[in-house]
């Protein structure tokens, strides 16, 4: 399996201006084979493009909201989500003062019904939600904490530079 700094970049603009070509081809009446070896694309992407135009023309061939699968999670959701955090662990029901991603995946599980793995959440907590872990601030004195970082972690929302969600 290839790892995250192997995974290709599709150029959106790129993939957009080659259905256009393919429009055109079609409106001239040019072979799906033919426009596939053209624009150096499968037959298949070409029938579904086909297909795509015939219902409802060079407009439906337009760039895509996004590429790849939409989220499970709904965008307002991640509100309810952050709400959640920065409400603090102790609302949670648990005892101390730090999120784990643990403890935030069985937090997203329980507001949304959604299970997710806990390395899938930080993606959610980093990417989508811009949120920025420290693993060693917040430790008595302000002095680094020593040990494993999932012992002295702080999570901070977007934008709050001094002040950590740590669940007080």
């Amino acid at each position: 399996m290839r790892d995250s700094s192997h995974r290709v970049r599709r150029d959106v603009v790129a993939l957009e201006e080659r259905r256009r070509r393919a429009s055109v081809m079609f409106q001239r009446g040019i072979t799906q084979a033919d426009i596939a070896r053209a624009l150096s694309v499968s037959r298949q992407s070409v029938s579904r493009w086909h297909r795509t135009w015939t219902t409802g023309g060079g407009e439906d061939l337009r760039r895509a909201d996004r590429l790849g699968r939409r989220p499970r999670v709904h965008e307002s959701e991640l509100w309810r989500i952050e709400a959640v955090l920065c409400a603090g662990v102790r609302e949670c029901g648990y005892g101390g003062s730090r999120w784990t991603l643990r403890r935030i995946a069985a937090a997203v599980e329980e507001t949304t019904g959604i299970h997710y793995h806990q390395g899938h959440v930080w993606r959610i907590l980093t990417g989508r939600m811009g949120w920025v872990f420290c693993a060693r601030c917040g430790a008595p004195g302000g002095s680094p904490r020593p040990g494993p970082p999932n012992l002295g972690n702080r999570w901070y929302p977007p934008g709050t530079n001094a002040s950590p969600v740590s669940g007080h």
